[in-house]
Order: C-alpha cells, then structure tokens, then sequence
C-alpha cells in the first residue's frame, strides 16, 4: 500500500524519488507475499487512468520512466527469485509449469476472483453465517453454502457465478462513463485492478496445486481479500449515494444491522468455536509454564512433550502440515530459551511427561 501511495505521489509531483519508492515498496511486497506479483505491473494501469492529477497532461516520457522502471523492478525480482531458489529451502519437488499455467485454469482463476467478490466479499462479510458451518481441517475453512445446498458442479458455478460478477462489473464502469463520472470511473477501476491483482494470483496459482474450491474457503486468505474489497465497497458506496440521493438512507439502515449481525456472529459462534478447540492446549501450555517457573521441570527433571501428542489434542492445536514439514519437536519451542533445558526429545530422558488423555503434565 505504501507503494501505491508513492505511485499516487509521483503522478502528482513528477518527482523521480516518488517513482523509486513506489517500486521500492511494492518489490518488497512481492519479496514477503508473492500473490502481489502484479501489484508493480498494475501501476502501468494507474498511470494509464491518470489518478493522481485528472487535469495534467503526462507527458511521453513520464509513461516510459514508469514503463522502465516496471521493468526493471521485475528483472530485480527474478534475480533475487532464482538467488533464493538455489538455496534449496523446501524439499517438496517444484509443481510443473505446464500443471500452473494452463487455459483451464486462467479461465478458472479469473472466474473464481470475481465469484470471491460476490461471494466471500460481500455475501458472508454482510451475513457471516452462511459461512457457517466452519471446517475444521489442517486449517479453518469457510463452508461454501451453495454448493452445499444445490450440489452444483464446481466448475460451472464458479465459472457462472464469477462470469455474472464480472460483467456486471463491466456495465457498471460503463455506466459511470456515460453518464460523465469520470472521477468515480477512475476510482472503481483502481479499486478493481487492486482487488483482482491479488485476487486472480492466489485462487489461479493454488488451482495447481488445490481443488476449486480452496481458495475461496481458506479462511486465512480473506484477510487480503476484505482489505481491497472494503476499498472497493467504499468506492461504490460513495458513488451511489452521489448518484441516488436516498441510497445513502439504506445504507445508513444496513450499515448497523451488518456490523450488529457480525458481532453476534463472531461472538456466540466464532469465538466459541476457537475456545472449545483451544481450551485443552491452553490448560496444557499454562500448566507447563508454572511449573517451569517454579522449577519443578528443570534440567534434571525434563519433561518429554511426544511427538503424537498432537493427535489427541483437537484440530486447530497444531497445524500439522507446517509443523510437520519445518519443526523438530512441538509445543517446547513455545517457551522462552532459557527453559529449553527443562525439555528432551527422549522419552527415556525424561522425568516428566504429557497424559495423553488428560494433557496434564505426570511422572513417567
């Protein structure tokens, strides 16, 4: 986002500074999240709808100084990416090229970015439960409820659904410019191009890898989602209260019933949800600690944390995915460094271990 402003800055001023920034920020997005990969190259777009000065003519040269420097920041990008990459970091084997970029899913991908917005965006963040039931799996997932519902094939939902969203977004931005408003047209494009950059590269990259339905119910992944799409709902909000006068009374009526809904949801569902899952390892950690601070578990007597322990625990106490790909151990790394004597990863070493049905902490 810093990069974005930086773009809007330079647009304004002119100034070169502001454009370095701009892809400075943006390529050290991409470097911590690679789903922004698109981000640096959606500038070109920006700089096409001449946002940061509506009124000024850019001249020939300022759209080829962003041009060069795009592709500059790109060419950094992969020499850092393939520096990186000989390291040798993860051991998995890399997805072949021909299982990412395929038609099958390009098209897929740009469907499920559209049907996410309807969906996911506005849908459940106005009516949280019709994500409810959640799934518990490796992670938290969303319940998709009209494929619940309907049993609908996957393919054809989203590819409908998202078709839908897409041109309805479409006759909207033409709309906006037949009817002369230019700067609102201008903002809703920014806002879409920032939504579906991001979008687009996480649900098209994960088809690889994943079914269809993944992405849009990872729960985890919607927190980028709701930042572009609150921008968007924002956008259109102020655009329609313009346009429509009384808009601005419905949403002033809706507006309180969504966040009250929302609160209760969280509340009474979400939250209860997460202590009834989290409870037995809370107890299990805090028990650990005490007697880690009053010196009953010490170097002499260690206590032994067994690997399978996670499997009597409830499922969102230990993502066993991660932990099982980059962890030697579980729970013992939780503690401050200077307790780690107090811990071995031999059973017959220890003075201590975990009961495997009550996670209370017993001699062995």
């Amino acid at each position: 986002m810093f990069g974005l402003i930086e773009y809007f800055n330079f647009l304004k001023t002119g100034r070169k500074y502001k454009l370095f920034l701009s892809l400075f920020f943006l390529i050290s997005g991409v470097l911590c999240y690679e789903t922004f990969i698109l981000f640096p190259a959606s500038i070109l777009l920006i700089n096409y709808l001449h946002l940061g000065n509506a009124d000024k003519k850019y001249s020939l040269s300022i759209k080829r100084m962003t041009l060069i420097a795009v592709l500059a920041a790109y060419g950094f990008y992969l020499f850092l990416f393939f520096i990186i990459k000989n390291f040798n970091i993860y051991n998995s084997p890399s997805t072949p090229l021909g299982d990412i970029f395929n038609i099958r899913n390009i098209l897929i991908g740009f469907s499920s970015a559209w049907f996410n917005l309807a969906y996911n965006g506005f849908l459940v963040n106005a009516a949280p439960i019709m994500a409810a039931p959640l799934v518990i799996d490796v992670n938290l997932n969303l319940r998709l409820f009209l494929n619940s519902m309907f049993e609908i094939n996957p393919v054809v939902l989203i590819s409908i659904g998202g078709s839908i969203v897409f041109l309805s977004m479409v006759y909207f931005l033409i709309y906006l410019y037949k009817g002369g408003q230019r700067q609102y047209l201008k903002l809703t494009s920014v806002s879409l191009i920032l939504y579906f950059s991001q979008a687009f590269t996480l649900l098209f990259l994960r088809l690889a890898t994943n079914d269809i339905y993944f992405g849009i119910t990872q729960f985890r992944y919607m927190y980028m989602f709701n930042i572009f799409t609150f921008l968007l709902a924002a956008v259109l909000i102020s655009c329609l209260t313009q346009l429509y006068k009384r808009f601005k009374y419905l949403i002033l009526g809706l507006l309180p019933l969504i966040i009250l809904f929302n609160i209760l949801v969280t509340r009474n569902y979400g939250l209860k949800l997460l202590n009834d899952q989290l409870a037995p390892l809370s107890s299990m950690l805090s028990d650990i600690k005490i007697n880690l601070e009053n010196g009953a578990i010490n170097k002499e007597h260690k206590l032994f944390i067994d690997d399978d322990i996670v499997n009597f625990l409830p499922r969102l106490c230990w993502n066993r995915e991660m932990g099982e790909r980059f962890m030697h151990g579980t729970y013992q790394w939780v503690f401050p460094r200077k307790y780690i004597d107090g811990f071995t990863f031999s059973n017959q070493d220890s003075y201590w271990v975990i009961d495997k049905e009550t996670f209370d902490i017993v001699r062995r």
